[in-house]
């Protein structure tokens, strides 16, 4: 139960995490500083310098990204409330592969100059904002003052490529159309790999095109920044979740090993209980084989039992287990449940164990002198050398997996006491956060914005509830970073320092 519980969330989360087409065929163009060696970071381009890396590149045959849009959503029948948006190159939905729940995708003629705004709603944002309206294709409404008609709702999973929840919709942009861009917006590089092109040559061929681009756009080619390409699972899902989770398999593998151990000592003990009852049955001209066979169906059977009742306590297990994982921990669009595959592995386990540990009590059953049981006093003679020895064996083996379990599991509540009770230098109690997100177009200017923060601050501190508060940039969940370089010290060359700025009140 233990480890189909933990196999499931594994299936979910790694094996098989995204809604997409040929997932495992998508690559993300992601950057390494050595300076940050633990960590691989999406590399975010102008639209201008996208279009030259799918003009020059030979390792993929579509190329998508997407440019983040902080949008209102207003009307005379609601609060303004916010929209936040990804615009798509018009390709980007059909390469996914995911069909809409309603409506349509976004088509060629939506990005042309002077077409009609249109918007695909995201499956929680049409719940949520919209309140589920089945009629809801068609309707038009205002975002950032601009008319904009609904052209389709995508299913649960498909949440590309907010994170989290995922965006509340997504519009079409033409990457070629270079007018209509900020210098600040930025996309990342997600590939299709062409058939027959291997990870390696892709990661050389963008290597390679990357250099030759770094003289054209140097803001986004620093020198001691090295370019790559990663599989889409593993751009996607933080290799410390990866870590975590192979650590929970590999111990309730060994709990599910130890069990196995003790059945098989089981078997032995019942083995020897059974020695008469095989003694007569050979008499009777049963051969080895086919006394072996009989006891090894008997392990099939009981494993198959363990399995279906292990599937059950996985089952609810699972469900407990995903309600517990945090939001941040795995993308949006992995969904964690029972399947025909975890029911496969659930069956191939029990299967394995059933033949790995019932073949040698049911071998050591029958190899042995099956007349002796038969004769006078022979039910006083105990059981032989051999099966004592691996019986003892059997012991010692799980005396000694329960010891690196249980020092396993001890090292790992440790750490998470520590951690659950690590001093953080400020109390959290009874602290509230709040992060208004303001739209460029209403807050241009560095003094609109301020008056909205300063303002925003008096009211919240005059509220009776509120015994202080104060502003922090930028907000708590993210840092911001600059290069330095101290002379003198021992540690050579530019190095990267991470900073909040907070106020003092």
């Amino acid at each position: 139960g233990g480890t189909t519980t933990i196999f499931s969330v594994i299936y979910g989360g790694l094996l098989n995490p995204w809604p997409y087409k040929d997932s495992g065929r998508l690559a993300v163009l992601v950057t390494h500083n050595p300076s940050e060696p633990r960590f691989d970071r999406w590399a975010w381009i102008s639209p201008a310098e996208f279009l030259e890396y799918q003009a020059q590149n030979h390792v993929f045959d579509h190329m998508i990204g997407g440019l983040n849009d902080n949008m209102m959503l207003t009307g005379s029948d609601r609060l303004p409330e916010y929209f936040w948006g990804i615009r798509l190159p018009i390709s980007t939905l059909d390469v996914l592969g995911v069909n809409p729940l309603m409506g349509r995708l976004l088509m060629p003629d939506d990005a042309r100059a002077g077409a009609p705004p249109v918007v695909v709603l995201n499956y929680r944002a049409w719940k949520t904002k919209f309140g589920a309206n089945p009629a809801i294709v068609g309707e038009t409404i205002t975002l950032q003052g601009q008319p904009t008609t609904i052209v389709g709702v995508m299913p649960p999973r498909f949440q590309y490529f907010g994170g989290g929840n995922g965006p509340d919709g997504w519009l079409p942009v033409d990457f070629s159309n270079s007018g209509s861009f900020k210098p600040s917006d930025r996309t990342p590089v997600i590939g299709h790999l062409k058939p027959g092109v291997t990870w390696a040559q892709a990661s050389a061929q963008i290597d390679l095109l990357t250099k030759h681009l770094a003289a054209s756009y140097p803001e986004s080619h620093p020198k001691e920044v090295t370019f790559r390409v990663l599989n889409f699972t593993d751009a996607g899902i933080d290799k410390r979740t990866q870590n975590t989770l192979d650590i929970l398999m590999a111990g309730v593998g060994l709990l599910l090993l130890i069990a196995c151990v003790n059945v098989a000592n089981l078997l032995l003990a019942r083995g020897t209980g059974r020695e008469r009852e095989l003694a007569i049955r050979t008499s009777l001209g049963a051969s080895r084989q086919r006394l072996v066979r009989q006891l090894m169906v008997e392990s099939v059977l009981l494993a198959l039992g363990g399995a279906a009742l292990g599937s059950l306590l996985a089952w609810e297990g699972t469900r407990v287990l995903v309600v517990l994982v945090p939001p941040w921990y795995l993308p949006g669009e992995v969904s964690v449940h029972m399947n025909g595959w975890v029911l496969l592995f659930a069956a191939s386990a029990s299967l394995v164990s059933a033949v790995l540990f019932g073949l040698a009590p049911a071998m050591l059953s029958v190899n042995k002198d099956l007349q002796a049981p038969l004769k006078v006093g022979a039910l006083a003679s105990g059981e032989s050398r051999s099966r004592h020895m691996l019986r003892n064996l059997l012991v010692v083996s799980e005396v000694v997996l329960s010891l690196v379990l249980l020092t396993g599991a001890g090292q790992l509540f440790h750490s998470f006491w520590s951690l659950r009770h690590a001093e953080m230098g400020y109390d959290t109690a009874d602290v509230l956060l709040a992060m208004p997100t303001l739209t460029s177009d209403l807050y241009k200017t560095p003094e609109k914005r301020n008056r909205f923060y300063l303002e925003s601050l008096r009211r919240v501190r005059a509220m009776p509830q509120v015994v202080s508060a104060t502003l922090t940039w930028p907000f708590v969940t993210r840092v911001r970073s600059t290069k330095i370089e101290v002379p003198g010290a021992a540690t050579a060359g530019v190095q990267t320092v991470w900073f909040r700025l907070i106020g003092l009140s």
